[in-house]
């Protein structure tokens, strides 16, 4: 059965909750509401809960995903004043005023993980159905403080707040979590793993192959498996009489007091757009193009694309984050690719955006951006699109390559593990203590001499390949006719960098004598964040990421 997606905001009493519509074609006056556990595990449970939600409109019944304020792509921040009493009026609210819009008789709710004791007992469920529920909610609490703790800045008293990678908690909420009592709700099924079904217990996966890095998950077979079954029994049981699709009081946009965004499914491929419009725009015909990061779905890791597009548009400047065609809110489940990021779909999928956003909001100047494998497709769809479209920069956050592959690993470059070791015993040749241990045997040698060797081959290789590109009989290396091609066609490459991540590294590992003197004369921009890991978790590193792309906006995007 074909499946209608449409995506809105809902008032609550301070914000708005976002959510997402599965609604099949027929309509249905069934309905089951999906909560996402909140806090790190929301972003790794997205694909799951989007891939059950498409099944059960597939089966004739309405889906609808939540998020909570502050969670996901819904306004507001986690601050002091979040609370579980908060969460559970607004979701309430939002389920209340959905089934009043579309008049949906009979409600279902389907939960997973800690959020099916935060949200048992609301008012008119007719079911709640449990994936997994978390029975010691204390222990989730100490998970998200573990979480929040690799964080150098993940406490703060002048904030308030926790900042459990780009999720933040006040203690008053991380005390609710842990101490609500589970209410009972009229009819309560259980999907678990490794259990003898009854007419109120499932078979289903655990959440070990759901929460981890996007790019690892699995898709729920056993738990799919169980929603079927338990959706056409609900089916059989309910007059499937169709919804209404009239709608009084969501919202396809929302107006904040520095931004407004708007949700929307753009061209052939529906790809899923959030679009943020500053409200006191100072380029009007600019607009910053974000690109999934590896499998992360829009809003990034650590919700940092989010904070991203309101700190630009906050500056003067618009942007669009989106999800590429196999990926996120995007993806149709029977696709080849699903899941990959690395494709040359990708390139088309950047074509589109930019075409919707050339045609229909008239913008005529673009940056392309991502980080990790979202700056991989900006740089090689700026490439391809730069003699279409005016490109004036690509920005990579921490790449982890510059060539271009749709088998590339997700984890790890190719070229990495070298780069990695130059870059180790860079680190190490300043520690006495290393020395020390060296020089009194506490460290074996092989190691060192291993790489010594190697990279003396390596440094006597880079010399013959600059002689040879002086004399014209050896080719530049790839990166090099890359640059070479986007300075060109006058295109700025900006390279945003935590010093602990080897992008640099691979950067002059990958290029050769233009690449280094492009860097050298400014041409490409070098902006470092001193520490910091891959994806910016820690939140202090994320705001200098932030920082980092609003100067390019004031210095040179905005002139």
């Amino acid at each position: 059965m074909d499946v209608q997606r449409n995506a809105f905001w809902i008032p609550t009493d301070k914000s708005h909750m976002f959510a997402v519509l599965h609604m099949p074609a027929r309509g249905s006056a069934l309905a089951w509401f999906f909560l996402p556990p909140p806090g790190y595990e929301h972003l790794h449970s997205h694909r799951a809960m989007h891939y059950l939600a498409d099944l059960v409109a597939q089966e004739g019944v309405c889906a609808i995903r939540l998020d909570y304020p502050g969670i996901g792509n819904s306004t507001d921040e986690l601050s002091n004043q979040s609370s579980l009493a908060n969460w559970r009026r607004d979701v309430q609210s939002a389920i209340d005023l959905i089934s009043h819009d579309y008049a949906f008789d009979r409600k279902v709710l389907f939960t997973m993980g800690i959020s099916s004791s935060m949200f048992s007992g609301l008012s008119g469920i007719h079911a709640h159905i449990k994936w997994v529920p978390e029975e010691r909610p204390r222990a989730y609490v100490r998970r998200q403080k573990v979480i929040g703790g690799m964080s150098r800045s993940a406490e703060s008293e002048s904030t308030g707040y926790t900042d459990v990678a780009g999720f933040r908690f006040n203690d008053q909420l991380f005390n609710e979590i842990a101490r609500h009592a589970t209410t009972e709700d009229e009819s309560v099924v259980v999907i678990q793993p490794g259990v003898e079904p009854t007419a109120e217990l499932f078979d289903g996966d655990g959440l070990e192959g759901v929460l981890v890095e996007p790019h690892h998950g699995q898709l729920p077979k056993l738990t799919a498996e169980a929603v079927l079954e338990i959706c056409r029994t609900q089916r059989a049981e309910h007059n499937q009489s169709a919804a209404s699709q009239e709608q009084t009081k969501v919202m396809d946009s929302v107006q904040h007091a520095s931004y407004s965004e708007k949700a929307s499914f753009v061209g052939k491929h529906a790809l899923f757009t959030v679009h943020t419009k500053a409200n006191d725009c100072t380029a009007s015909d600019l607009l910053v193009v974000i690109a999934n990061a590896g499998s992360n779905y829009n809003i990034g890791p650590h919700r940092m694309y989010v904070e991203l597009s309101r700190t630009l548009a906050a500056a003067g400047c618009d942007s669009v984050r989106f999800d590429l065609r196999q990926i996120g809110n995007s993806v149709q489940y029977d696709m080849e690719n699903e899941n990959k990021p690395h494709c040359l779909s990708a390139i088309d999928d950047v074509r589109d955006i930019c075409q919707w956003a050339q045609q229909s909001h008239h913008y005529q100047k673009f940056v392309l951006m991502g980080l990790c494998s979202g700056g991989h497709t900006a740089l090689h769809a700026t490439l391809e699109l730069a003699s279409q479209f005016k490109i004036v920069d690509c920005v990579m956050l921490n790449p982890l390559t510059f060539d271009f592959s749709e088998d590339l690993p997700l984890d790890v470059s190719i070229e990495l593990n070298p780069v990695q070791a130059a870059a180790y015993y860079r680190r190490t040749a300043k520690d006495p203590d290393a020395w020390f241990r060296l020089l009194s045997g506490k460290i074996s040698l092989l190691p060192l001499v291993s790489y010594t060797w190697s990279r003396s081959r390596q440094i006597l290789a880079n010399i013959a390949r600059g002689v040879g590109e002086s004399l014209g009989v050896v080719p530049r290396p790839a990166l090099d006719e890359k640059l070479n091609s986007l300075r060109k066609q006058g295109v700025r490459l900006s390279l945003v960098h935590a010093t602990a991540d080897p992008g640099l590294d691979l950067y002059l590992h990958a290029g050769g004598r233009l690449a280094k003197r492009l860097l050298r004369s400014g041409y490409v921009r070098y902006l470092p964040i001193v520490g910091g890991d891959h994806t910016f978790t820690d939140l202090t590193d994320r705001e200098a990421a932030i920082a980092h792309v609003c100067d390019l906006f004031h210095s040179n995007w905005s002139r």
